[in-house]
C-alpha cells in the first residue's frame, strides 16, 4: 500500500465515524495491521505519521509511536510525539507515557513541554467513590487510568536517568500536592525514586503527599512503599503518618500494619508507635502477621499471633510454617510444636503439611506427631472433597510413607496406625501410593 492508500484507510476507518458491524473490521483491527507494518518499516511510517492530522487518527498515531520507538532516534521520536500532541492532544497521552516508562532513554528536551501539558491536564476530575473502602489497587488503578497519573509514573521512570533533573523535580513536587488521591498514589512512585537522588527535596514532597486530610492516601501499595522509605530516612518526622494510618480502618490499616512489621523487623525506633502487635487494631494485626510470617527467624510475635482472636490474623501468621525448615532444627521444632498447640492449627495445618512434604532431608521426629494431630482434628473431612482437608491428604500420605521408610520399628508401627486411619477416613490417593510402594 502507498502512503495515500494508508491515509484513505485511516479516513475510512476513523474511530468517530466508524459504525461497527458483525464480522467486519474497524479502527482497532486496522491499528493492529499498522503496528505490524510500522515495526518492519519504521522510517516510512514515522514519515507517514507526521502527515496525519485530526484526532480521528489518534489510534493510528498510537500504533505508530509504539512500534517505531525502538527503531528511531530520540530526536525523531520526540518530533513524532510533538506532532501527535499537536493534532490529537490528550488522546495520545497514555501511549506517550507508557513508551517513555518502558524506554526512558527516548526522553529529549523537546518533550518537556508535552509532559508539562500532561502534568497539568484536567484528567482526572475526581477520585473513585469511597476510596477508603476499596482494595489497595482501586486508587492506584484510577490514577494509572488518568493523564496526570500516567505523567507521574513517567516521572518516576525518568528520575534515575541523568539530565533534566530540575524539570523532573519541579513536576514531581507539583503532582505530590495534587488534590486527588488517585494522582498522589501515582506521584508516590516518583517521590520514592527521587529519595535516592535528592533526599531532602523528596522527603519534603513525601511529607506533603502523605499529609492529605483523607487517610485513604495510605490505601495504595505505592504510598505504603513511600512511607517505608521515608521512615528509614527520617523516623521521627514520618512516624505520625504511620500512626495515622494504623488508626484508620480496613485495607488502609492493614497496609500500615505491614509497614509497622517492616519497622519492627529492622529495629527502627519510632516514637509513639505500638511496640507489639496486640496494641494494633485487628486490621493492622492482619497486615503485620502477613509480613512477620515471611521472616520466622526474626519475629518473636509469631506464637502470640497463632493464638490471636482474629481468624484472618491467625491464617496470615500460619504462613510462617511454609518457611519453618529455613530455621535451625531446634528452633524449627519449637515453632512447629507451638503451632500444633495453637488456635491456628485446626484450620491452617496445610501450611505445615506442605512444608513437611517439600522438605528434602530426613523428616524430623515431630512430623509423625503432626500427622497424628491432623488426623485427630480433621478425620471426618479428609475423605470429603467438599472440604479443603481433602486436598491436604496428598501431603499427608507422602509424609507418612516417607516416615515409614526412614523410621525404626516403634515409629513404623505408628505409621501403620496412621495408614489405617487414613484408609478408614477414605483418603484419596492412598491406595495408589501404597501400590507404588510395593
Amino acid at each position: 500500500m502507498t502512503d495515500e492508500h494508508w491515509r484513505r484507510a485511516f479516513a475510512k476507518y476513523a474511530r468517530s465515524a466508524h459504525r461497527p458491524s458483525f464480522g467486519r473490521g474497524g479502527p482497532l483491527q486496522l491499528a493492529e495491521v499498522v503496528r505490524g507494518c510500522a515495526e518492519k518499516d519504521p522510517d516510512r511510517f514515522c514519515d507517514l505519521a507526521l502527515t496525519l492530522d485530526g484526532d480521528a487518527c489518534a489510534i493510528y498515531l498510537d500504533s505508530i509511536m509504539t512500534s517505531v520507538s525502538a527503531h528511531i532516534t530520540p530526536d525523531r521520536w520526540a518530533a513524532l510525539v510533538t506532532h501527535a500532541d499537536r493534532v490529537a492532544g490528550s488522546h495520545v497521552a497514555h501511549t506517550v507515557c507508557r513508551v517513555l516508562q518502558s524506554m526512558p532513554s527516548l526522553f529529549a528536551p523537546a518533550l518537556e513541554r508535552v509532559l508539562s501539558r500532561y502534568v497539568t491536564a484536567p484528567d482526572p476530575q475526581q477520585d473513585p467513590t469511597e476510596p477508603e473502602s476499596g482494595t489497595s489497587d482501586d486508587l492506584l488503578t484510577a490514577g494509572m487510568n488518568s493523564t496526570r497519573g500516567q505523567a507521574a509514573l513517567t516521572l518516576a521512570a525518568l528520575h534515575p536517568h541523568a539530565g533534566h533533573q530540575d524539570f523532573l523535580v519541579e513536576h514531581t513536587v507539583r503532582l505530590a500536592e495534587d488534590p486527588l488521591l488517585a494522582v498522589r498514589t501515582c506521584a508516590a512512585e516518583a517521590v520514592s525514586t527521587l529519595i535516592g537522588i535528592a533526599a531532602d527535596t523528596a522527603l519534603n514532597a513525601a511529607d506533603r503527599l502523605l499529609d492529605h486530610p483523607n487517610t485513604a492516601i495510605h490505601n495504595a501499595t505505592t504510598t505504603q512503599r513511600l512511607l517505608t522509605q521515608a521512615l528509614l530516612q527520617s523516623p521521627d518526622r514520618f512516624a505520625p503518618h504511620l500512626k495515622r494510618a494504623l488508626d484508620a480502618q480496613g485495607i488502609t490499616a492493614e497496609l500500615a500494619g505491614q509497614t509497622w512489621a517492616v519497622a519492627h523487623l529492622n529495629c527502627w525506633s519510632l516514637p509513639d508507635i505500638p511496640c507489639t502487635p496486640h496494641e494494633l487494631s485487628t486490621s493492622a494485626r492482619r497486615g503485620a502477621a502477613a509480613v512477620l510470617s515471611q521472616h520466622p527467624d526474626r519475629s518473636v510475635f509469631l506464637v502470640d499471633l497463632f493464638n490471636d482472636s482474629d481468624e484472618e490474623t491467625r491464617t496470615n501468621a500460619s504462613q510462617a510454617l511454609r518457611y519453618v525448615f529455613s530455621l535451625p532444627t531446634e528452633q524449627a521444632t519449637d515453632l512447629i510444636r507451638a503451632f500444633m498447640d495453637s488456635s491456628a492449627f485446626s484450620t491452617n495445618s496445610e501450611h505445615l503439611s506442605f512444608a513437611l512434604h517439600e522438605h528434602t532431608g530426613i523428616l524430623p521426629a515431630v512430623a509423625i506427631d503432626v500427622c497424628e494431630r491432623i488426623l485427630r482434628v480433621g478425620s471426618n473431612e479428609i475423605g470429603d472433597i467438599r472440604h479443603r482437608r481433602a486436598a491436604e491428604v496428598h501431603y499427608l500420605v507422602s509424609i507418612v510413607l516417607r516416615l515409614y521408610r526412614q523410621s525404626p520399628a516403634p515409629l513404623r508401627q505408628r505409621c501403620l496406625d496412621l495408614i489405617d486411619a487414613l484408609s478408614l477416613s477414605g483418603a484419596h490417593g492412598l491406595l495408589t501410593a501404597l501400590d507404588a510402594e510395593r
